[in-house]
């Protein structure tokens, strides 16, 4: 009986150990300890009274004699309490040793969320259906941690990468929305150098602001990694408390998806990179969108991406197709990607069974409840719904759950090796698998995600009582001879034995520190050095923490270069500094043109001048030391402005949520004639090719496609007819009444509409009548560049009252009218630039054309409230 009541105790010490820890979680200088025999409470007492007196230890009282507790209390402003546990747990005698935590009394291990009973996933008794325990054991994780914060206090962020944004001023999310706070919002600026303007939350890759929209299928997946928990209100998410960081907006390119993973691995670099102090603490992303039937060996970039995010701590999930296929055989993207840290996540219901979704030995790792499941959804409302795409999530969720776990040694891995705790959190995300037996033979490792097993593989794997190492170590204020060495420790009591040898040569220069810095001051140019550091704890060492630098020194190319674009035809480029530079070398080309441009003897910034508007251009900087120049480094590229207000407009967003039931299949607007089939609810269309012409009658012919039952539409089509980059009221040309065929009509862009290259948008919405700018649940939205030109319908005579000549010309050209006339000259580019304007009073009026670029352009003569336009060639 004894020996269960002492088993029964260690349980009960371990249950509360896995509590997790805030600075009020315990009561401050006091510790409970268990010991063997009923003399070891004194032994142990007299003994740490004279080792160590600085820390005020006293035997206060006995807590149970039966189980041999007592009540030790010390000065915890001269000891941590993790010191105080590692000097108890050194004695033989001893059988454990805790903190004396605050007790809050609670009626359940589950939320107050009112609707949590809906949400089948989290807790399952097989009363609503289905079998009992096919839930993820959510109630249980929760016991352990319910998220938001690592032990040391890093806020941990969820990335939900989703092309419709989300509502995260949903009520039950906006508490959960990460904002990055080392930005300023609106205020035009890259406060925090991180290479984004005004990202302050989040980020949308199509507008390039944090403007993002309100998608119903984000502000799904939204609430299955954090709904807020115990809020009194709606549901719960996989996390009580998390941020959840939103980046959208791309579109069906692949690029755009490159682009998007870029925001969240640039975040978490610069957090590890600064010890937390820049940068978001990025643990995981969640995807739930792909390409059914995609070849990952079609996509090397976007699959090898996961690789580099994975490098830097960030695992990946993925949602699989949402039919039932082979993926093996069929192929996706990106679940069939091979990255290790691309998770592929099927679905199952509330009988663990995986019915509509995908699956695949090779290719698909686990599975998730993803059918009818209960979450947040638009317009602040809650509902259930079906689908990978909400498996992914949870799953992700699931992974933010399991870096809050309150395991000190567990975080100072993920400081030291951001990688190696990626990896350790899959694989127990792999082994906290419930197995399921109709999983076995359909995914790669036969069960479904158990939250609450993944958290106790790491729990048993957290090391609680032994010396932890030095963790985020980092050199700075490095020059050729100086470095500077900081580190972290969990106890900062602790010395630090310090060594360090230029690298691959094993002689060793060591010192114990008691502090976390050491100042360098005689070290070699351009070398690398290695260091090792090892703490010292008061009966044991750590394990050996190492780590890598290089003094500066080196004849080399500049580390970073940057490219300000100041107008159509001038960049400012900027690079970072060489210690041994003497002087630096710069050349230029337009991208694969082979006919670089070298200006010497340069200094940073530098300002190419003259070059052609609306092009890609590369830079590349030389260094050149007192021993002469080394190769130019690699290419910057950068791209000049000038493209028109239809690439640079910077115009809102407008997009459909949901285009698979429903999209625009053919555009015919005059000469323009698309048939573009359906594009995820939004597509821009850059290149100018089709004419549209003022006061010409234009004839319209638009064509849905539908992916089965067809739907009744609103059809719109804005001219951005000003080219100021919005669509107001005046630019809508045409609507149609509400109908699921093919529209047909005209429009008429008027003699007020500037000439030159804009932005059209055509918008198809089921449900309600559109605006220009919005984001709605179900339709398509196409964005097209047109140029608009003066139409044939323009008074022939009045043009003819002036002649030009010749035509084309090189150089002078000669402008001709029947009689002297006042008249106001401008000359306009295929863009609708202005690029020439003079006056005239004269019959004939000489014109230097010398400085424009050989092409086509448009002279306009205003008289007498007269306009009067011609084409003109420059050779």
């Amino acid at each position: 009986m004894k020996l269960n009541l002492l088993l029964f105790f260690n349980l009960i010490l371990a249950v509360v150990f896995a509590q997790h820890s805030t600075e009020t979680a315990y009561v401050p200088g006091e510790m409970m300890v268990q010991f063997k025999k009923a003399s070891g409470a004194e032994q142990v007492a007299r003994d740490l009274i004279v080792k160590y007196p600085e820390y005020e230890i006293r035997l206060a009282k006995e807590l149970s004699k039966p189980m041999g507790i007592w009540m030790f209390t010390f000065n915890e402003e001269k000891v941590s309490h993790q010191k105080m546990i590692d000097v108890f747990s050194k004695y033989e005698v001893v059988i454990a040793a805790q903190n004396n935590h605050y007790i809050q009394e609670r009626a359940s291990t589950l939320p107050d969320d009112p609707q949590i009973g809906s949400q089948w996933h989290h807790v399952n008794d097989g009363s609503g259906g289905g079998i009992a325990d096919a839930d993820v054991d959510s109630d249980l994780a929760w016991d352990i941690t319910t998220g938001g914060t690592t032990e040391f206090g890093d806020e941990i962020v969820v990335c939900i990468v989703e092309g419709g944004g989300a509502d995260l001023t949903h009520p039950d999310l906006i508490d959960n929305h990460w904002y990055n706070v080392h930005e300023i919002p609106d205020n035009g600026i890259d406060d925090d150098g991180n290479g984004y303007v005004d990202d302050y939350a989040g980020w949308d890759v199509s507008s390039g602001t944090d403007n993002f929209p309100a998608g119903g299928h984000g502000t799904n997946c939204a609430g299955m990694v954090g709904a807020k928990g115990n809020n009194g209100i709606g549901v719960v998410g996989m996390n009580w408390d998390v941020k959840i960081m939103m980046v959208s907006g791309f579109s069906a390119s692949e690029s755009d998806v490159i682009t998007a993973y870029a925001y969240p691995l640039e975040m978490r670099k610069r957090y590890n990179a600064s010890n937390g102090e820049e940068g978001a603490f990025v643990v995981v992303t969640s995807a739930s969108w792909g390409i059914d039937g995609g070849n990952p060996a079609n996509s090397p970039l976007w699959c090898n991406y996961y690789d580099t995010l994975g490098v830097h701590g960030i695992l990946n999930m993925g949602a699989t197709s949402n039919s039932n296929v082979n993926i093996d055989q069929v192929g996706d993207l990106p679940t069939a990607c091979t990255s290790d840290y691309m998770v592929a996540v099927t679905a199952t219901n509330k009988s663990d069974v995986r019915t509509f979704s995908g699956y695949g030995v090779e290719h698909i790792d686990i599975a998730a409840p993803g059918e009818d499941v209960f979450m947040t959804s638009s317009n602040g409302g809650y509902g259930a719904s079906s689908g990978t795409s909400f498996a992914t999530p949870l799953t992700a969720g699931a992974v933010g759950l399991m870096y809050s776990i309150p395991c000190a040694s567990f975080i100072a891995m993920v400081k030291s090796d951001p990688q190696m705790a990626a990896d350790m959190v899959r694989q127990a995300l792999y082994d906290g698998l419930d197995p399921v037996d109709n999983l076995d033979g359909e995914t790669k490792y036969g069960g479904r995600l158990n939250v609450y097993n993944a958290i106790q593989i790491l729990m048993d794997q957290c090391d609680t009582t032994g010396c932890l190492g030095a963790y985020s170590v980092n050199a700075s204020a490095v020059t050729d001879t100086e470095a500077t060495i900081s580190w972290s420790t969990i106890d900062s009591s602790n010395d630090v034995l310090f060594g360090i040898s230029v690298e691959g040569e094993d002689d060793w220069s060591t010192t114990t520190v008691s502090n976390d810095t050491v100042m360098l001051d005689t070290l070699t140019a351009c070398t690398f050095y290695d260091v090792f550091l090892v703490s010292n704890c008061d009966t044991s060492s750590s394990d050996t923490t190492f780590f890598n630098f290089k003094t500066d020194g080196c004849c080399e190319a500049p580390s970073t270069v940057s490219v300000e674009i100041n107008n159509a035809i001038n960049a400012s480029v900027t690079w970072s500094n060489v210690l041994a530079a003497t002087s630096y070398n710069l050349q230029y080309q337009l991208v694969g043109s082979n006919d670089w441009q070298e200006v010497i003897g340069v200094t940073s910034p530098y300002e190419i001048t003259n070059l052609d508007s609306c092009a890609n251009y590369e830079v590349q900087i030389q260094t050149v030391c007192a021993g002469g120049p080394v190769a130019y480094g690699e290419s910057t590229e950068f791209s000049t402005l000038g493209c028109g207000v239809c690439a640079e407009g910077g115009y809102c967003e407008s997009k459909g949520d949901d285009a698979s039931y429903e999209w625009i299949d053919n555009v015919v607007i005059g000469e323009l004639s698309n048939n573009s089939g359906e594009n995820d609810g939004y597509i821009l269309f850059d290149d100018p090719s089709a004419t549209l012409y003022t006061l010409n009658t234009t004839n319209v012919t638009l064509t849905p496609g539908f992916s089965g039952s067809t739907y009744d539409e609103y059809w719109k089509i804005w001219i951005d007819m000003d080219h100021n980059g919005v669509f107001d009221d005046t630019e809508l040309l045409f609507s149609n009444d509400l109908t699921d065929l093919e529209v047909t009509g005209s429009f008429v862009i008027p003699a007020t509409s500037e000439l030159g290259v804009t932005r059209m948008r055509v918008s198809m919405r089921y449900d309600n009548e559109q605006t220009a700018c919005e984001t709605f649940n179900y339709g398509e939205v196409e964005d097209y560049c047109v140029n608009i030109q003066l139409g044939s319908s323009v008074n022939e005579a009045a043009i003819n009252n002036f002649m030009i000549f010749p035509n084309p010309a090189s150089d002078i050209m000669y402008i001709r009218f029947n009689q002297a006339v006042q008249s106001d000259i401008e000359i306009v580019n295929m863009l609708g630039q202005k690029v020439y304007e003079t006056t005239s009073n004269e019959s004939l009026t000489e014109l230097d054309v010398t400085l424009l670029e050989a092409g086509t352009y448009y002279i306009t003569v205003r008289s007498n409230d007269s306009v009067q336009t011609q084409k003109m060639v420059i050779k």
